[in-house]
């Protein structure tokens, strides 16, 4: 028996067979206002008592898939799973039904609303569709000797040229999906489309090939047979981002990723890449081996929350480049990207620009730990040993920041460049191209002061004053010689003329080669000039075994020359004078220093203290040659003091001492001897006796207009006199040896004379020998030897010997001239 088609109201429902049969009994045929319809295939089938039958169907076609069980009340509940709605069925290969112009819909398993039963033991519920398929055409195989479509999970549906709805997957907006052939699994509820696709919703949209969407779980996965994805994505602020990845992904949602969001899944075989707005605060493109990115479905569009990024990565930037391993992404809502962070080790490279916006170079950078890029700051942040360079210079460090050209740093700080090297704890950038250090630092400075500083504080600006708080040392080397200043607090700029000043304040040690100074202030101008102030300044110059100490209120260095002002202060040995031993102190109203030559000079109103004693109105002394003392108007004094040979006091114009104890005296000099008051080896009656008898003290003064003394003797020349108790000489020139006993002896020559107690003695040399308690006269052939003793007696000859202890005298060709002539004398008592 063959059945024709039935139109029933519009619908063209097919019921049960037998229903059909029943109808086609009771149903006379009638004239059919329309055409004809050419014969077409029709659906066999084998019915209880009727056999095989064939079904033709026309028109539309509604078919439904249930799932059947029972409620708690016991009756049976049939829950619609698919819904078929075709045209003009037609049978296919291996048992399928053909449809046109179909509409599929999916339901969910929960009910949320019931149609009225069908009959008194039957509920049907109609629940919210999951997805809505309308295709051109429809391939859905049946059951088999059944007109009933079958859910085999091994014969897919397969729908062509569909456009997939599917209600409210991503909150209240539906989902479309686009694609030449699609695979629908009605059991499972699972759609796939293995050619090229579109996947789209308010805000986001996919491209790329083999998708696959369980409807339960509200879940696509795509590319796991081809690769090759496109999307892009915008956010609530209505910025796009754009990508690609030449293999497949998955978007989750917050159920099946335990998480709060959805997941927008990409792996990666070579190629993958997300590019970031062109009008956000951070624009680039990153390129990954995939990546895991979390979004939140917003009314305005897809916000992206956080983003897990498989390495090796690379972000390339107009004026950035960033290339390391895996990376993580972090989103603030509604501004934008937060950070973007790498796991290192990384490297890069960024475009340095003017404050007018133009490129003035390229810095580079790497770190072992990573990076971390936060646009709203513009801020790249590396750590983990990081190190950067560029036209300024290079930084090493735990932790550097770079921001718009500056550099800040943390942690075991290295640093280089123009402004010069060091270490420290950090370093942090200041207005105007500035930087600060802070402590415990060390630098190499090459602008402002040149060397090498240490300090807890340093804050330095180019252009303007820099500072050093909370202590600082500062070393440097100018022509071969080290310099070093430390102290409490430091200042430094440059002046309108380029020349650097440096201003240095509480508790300063000031080096200068082997010069050491202690201040309260100091002032330095360029490498020439250097002021140091303070109650006093203290200073002191060591070189080998010489030892120099210096004190005044003022310092002034001026190239290798320094100033001494405000009551200046000379500390030396003696016998770098060679005339004594101990420390003698100079003082003055000024003085200077040559830091060359050790040479010392001073000033107005010079003091000599100490092992040396004396005055003067200029000295100058020289480790070279020695020792200059002048006096303006008078005389100028030096006392060599208490000596183990010989103790004299000297005055003259002009005194100068050689390193080796020689010393000159010019214009009116005076000597004084001070013999000692106890000669060796002699006991003290005998020392008085001597002195009784030559009626001299233990102080002999000696003048002339020139003067000479070294260790143990001396002399005086020019109108030279001897003047000691009632002894007087006079001659062109007088000397002296010794300190006591038989070496002391005075010498008087040419034109000599000697006024004693006794007598007078005239020749031309004269020798008091207290040592011996004599005198010894000398003559020429010319200038005959002559003594004329007190009682009257006067003796002449070549020589003449007065023996004073003994009271007699001695004479070579000798004669007594009175109290009358006499023969030849040559012993007589006086």
């Amino acid at each position: 028996m063959v059945m024709r088609p039935w139109r029933f109201a519009g619908s063209g429902m097919l019921t049960v067979a037998v229903s059909a049969l029943v109808l086609n009994a009771l149903w006379q045929p009638t004239a059919d206002p329309r055409p004809a319809l050419p014969a077409q295939p029709g659906f066999r089938q084998k019915l209880a008592r009727l056999g095989e039958v064939e079904t033709v169907i026309e028109g539309r076609l509604v078919l439904w898939s249930h799932d059947r069980e029972k409620n708690a009340g016991g009756k049976t509940q049939f829950r619609p799973v698919v819904k078929i709605d075709g045209w003009d069925p037609i049978p296919g290969e291996d048992r399928s039904l053909i449809l046109d112009r179909t509409r599929i819909t999916g339901f969910r398993k929960d009910p949320e609303s019931v149609e009225p039963p069908t009959a008194p033991e039957v509920e049907v519920h109609s629940l919210p569709p999951l997805y809505e398929v309308v295709a051109k055409e429809a391939h859905i195989p049946l059951e088999a000797e059944k007109l009933r479509a079958s859910r085999d999970e091994s014969r897919p549906w397969e729908l062509l040229q569909p456009d997939v709805k599917l209600p409210a997957f991503f909150g209240r907006e539906d989902a479309r999906l686009t694609t030449s052939t699609l695979l629908l699994n009605a059991s499972r509820q699972f759609l796939r489309g293995p050619e090229a696709f579109q996947l789209t919703n308010p805000g986001l949209e996919v491209h790329g090939f083999d998708i696959q969407v369980d409807a339960l779980q509200q879940s696509f996965r795509f590319g796991e047979q081809r690769g090759q994805t496109k999307w892009q994505l915008t956010d609530p602020n209505g910025e796009l981002y754009t990508g690609e990845s030449d293999s497949g992904g998955s978007l989750l949602p917050p159920e099946q990723t335990q998480a709060e969001h959805y997941r927008f899944e990409v792996p990666a075989k070579e190629l993958c890449w997300l590019k970031f707005p062109e009008t956000a605060d951070i624009t680039g493109t990153l390129h990954c081996m995939g990546f895991s990115l979390d979004l939140e479905k917003q009314k305005q569009g897809w916000q992206p929350k956080r983003a897990d990024i498989r390495g090796p990565s690379r972000w390339l930037a107009e004026d950035l480049a960033i290339f390391g391993q895996k990376a993580e992404a972090e989103w603030s809502t509604h501004q934008g990207l937060k950070s973007l962070r790498w796991t290192g080790p990384i490297r890069g490279f960024q475009r340095q620009r003017n404050p007018q916006g133009e490129a003035i170079g390229i810095q580079w950078f790497r770190a072992d730990g990573g990076a971390e890029y936060r646009p709203e700051e513009d801020q790249l942040l590396l750590f983990g040993r990081a190190q950067q360079g560029g036209l300024g210079g290079a930084n090493e460090a735990e932790v550097v920041h770079l921001n718009q050209g500056q550099v800040k740093a943390r942690g075991q700080v290295f640093f280089s460049g123009e402004e010069g090297s060091g270490t420290s704890v950090a370093l942090d950038p200041l207005p105007a191209d500035g930087w600060a250090l802070q402590g415990p630092a060390l630098a190499t400075t090459g602008l402002g002061p040149k060397g090498t500083l240490a300090t807890t504080s340093l804050h330095y600006r180019p252009s303007d004053t820099s500072r050093l708080r909370q202590g600082f040392h500062f070393q440097s080397l100018k022509a071969g010689q080290s310099i070093s200043l430390q102290g409490r607090e430091l200042d430094f700029s440059e002046t309108d003329t380029g020349l650097q000043r440096m201003n240095a304040r509480e508790q300063l040690i000031f080096q200068h080669g082997s010069s050491r100074f202690e201040a309260e202030t100091l002032l330095a101008l360029g490498d020439d000039f250097t002021e140091l102030r303070g109650r006093p300044v203290i200073g002191k110059v060591v070189e080998q075994d010489r030892v120099l100490d210096l004190q005044a209120n003022q310092v002034t260095q001026q190239k290798d020359l320094f100033l001494l002002e405000g009551s200046p202060q000379v500390g030396l040995d003696a016998s770098m004078l060679g005339i004594g031993e101990g420390r003698m102190i100079l003082n003055a109203g000024m003085g200077r220093m040559n830091q060359q030559t050790r040479e010392i000079q001073l000033n107005r109103n010079v003091k000599i203290s100490g092992a040396i004693q004396g005055s003067g109105d200029k000295l100058i002394w020289n480790p070279e040659t020695g020792l200059l003392l002048q006096a303006r108007l008078g005389q100028c004094q030096l006392s060599t003091g208490s000596h183990r040979e010989t103790a004299v006091n000297l005055r003259a114009g002009t005194i100068q001492v050689d390193p080796e104890g020689r010393t000159q005296l010019e214009e009116d000099a005076s000597i004084v001897v001070h013999l000692q008051e106890k000669p060796d080896n002699s006991e003290p009656e005998a020392q008085e006796s001597t002195q009784d008898l030559l009626e001299f003290s233990s102080k002999v003064e000696l003048t002339g207009q020139e003067g000479e003394i070294s260790a143990g003797q001396g002399e005086v020349r020019k109108g030279a006199e001897l003047t000691s108790g009632k002894l007087k000489g006079k001659a062109k020139t007088i000397s002296w040896k010794g300190s006591s006993g038989p070496e002391l002896q005075f010498h008087l020559s040419q034109r000599a004379s000697l006024t004693t107690s006794f007598g007078e003695a005239r020749g031309e040399e004269i020798y008091l020998l207290p040592g011996t308690k004599s005198i010894r006269v000398e003559g020429t052939k010319n200038v005959p030897a002559i003594f004329e003793a007190q009682s009257g007696r006067r003796y002449e000859g070549d020589w003449i010997q007065v023996d004073l202890e003994n009271r007699l005298v001695s004479a070579g060709k000798g004669q007594l001239l009175s109290p009358s002539p006499s023969a030849q004398v040559e012993d007589e008592s006086l």
